[in-house]
């Protein structure tokens, strides 16, 4: 595909709405005398650490605790701190608003991507950034194109929520001459885990959809008990015999026979990933 044939499948409107796309949010710190509850309208690319940090340094010197150990939960279930909260949302809203989010201690702190700072999430976003870069291209070259200088005005514009601009100097990496080979995916089936995919951007002649593409992701993971119990439902049947599951991108259902070509140049996140939540279906979810 040339690259104005990959511009026309942008729908600007669509675009817009995902750039300003931000969720309300009530979080619960226990502080040792009261209960605090702050109220937030968030971004649904941010990341909880730096939204909460305020509130996290007031907690952390009461408890004196290393903020490695801060967890969140969201309807009994905890979330991981490098989740952006658009997909939180996503995976574990039960229909009321403002969703709520508790901050809590643990003592087993996480071994994987444990949070120490504001740096941490700057890597981490990159980190992403670039990988989802490589699965799409198939190769380091197009990331090359990121200058090291450009790093950190690209955080800053994320951190600040300037996602325009944000965008704007992503572009010689978003729409290049160079063909997509696969659709980078970050599938999430519950809050505790997700899993890393890229789908060809073509099967048999044809884009790829949305349905053919989980049926690929499926096809290739070895499924067992340790797994979601969506993920293992979806081991045996066909996500067309499953009518209380639905798919979800950025807030919204999706038509199984969307191209996922689509949904990457109109619906990714901030990180260039597309972030696809299997949940059961919920009657306030919007449709398209």
């Amino acid at each position: 595909m040339q690259v104005a044939e990959y511009s026309s499948l942008i729908d600007s409107t669509i675009k817009r709405k995902v750039i300003e796309g931000t969720i309300p949010l009530i979080v619960r710190i226990p502080f040792k005398n009261e209960e605090k509850f702050t109220l937030y309208n968030a971004s649904r690319n941010e990341y909880l650490p730096f939204l909460l940090k305020n509130s996290l340094t007031e907690f952390l010197q009461e408890v004196e605790q290393p903020i490695s150990s801060v967890t969140y939960t969201v309807n009994e279930q905890n979330v991981k701190w490098y989740f952006p909260i658009g997909v939180i949302f996503d995976a574990l809203h039960n229909g009321s608003l403002p969703m709520e989010i508790t901050i809590g201690i643990s003592q087993n702190q996480s071994t994987f991507q444990p949070y120490e700072n504001e740096e941490t999430i700057k890597n981490y976003h990159i980190q992403q950034l670039k990988e989802s870069v490589y699965l799409r291209y198939g190769s380091i070259q197009t990331i090359r194109q990121l200058a090291v200088e450009s790093i950190t005005p690209l955080w800053e514009c994320h951190a600040q929520n300037k996602l325009e601009e944000y965008e704007q100097l992503l572009n010689p990496i978003l729409i290049t001459g160079e063909n997509w080979q696969n659709i980078p995916i970050h599938w999430y089936f519950g809050s505790q885990r997700r899993y890393t995919d890229c789908i060809p951007v073509i099967i048999n002649d044809h884009l790829t959809t949305l349905i053919e593409g989980l049926q690929v992701f499926l096809k290739e993971r070895d499924i067992n008990d340790n797994d979601p119990p969506s993920l293992q439902l979806l081991k045996t049947n066909a996500f067309e015999q499953c009518p209380n599951l639905c798919i979800v991108i950025q807030g919204i259902t999706i038509p199984l026979d969307t191209p996922l070509l689509w949904l990457a140049l109109n619906l990714s996140h901030s990180d260039l990933f597309l972030h696809v939540v299997i949940r059961k279906t919920d009657e306030l979810l919007i449709v398209i």
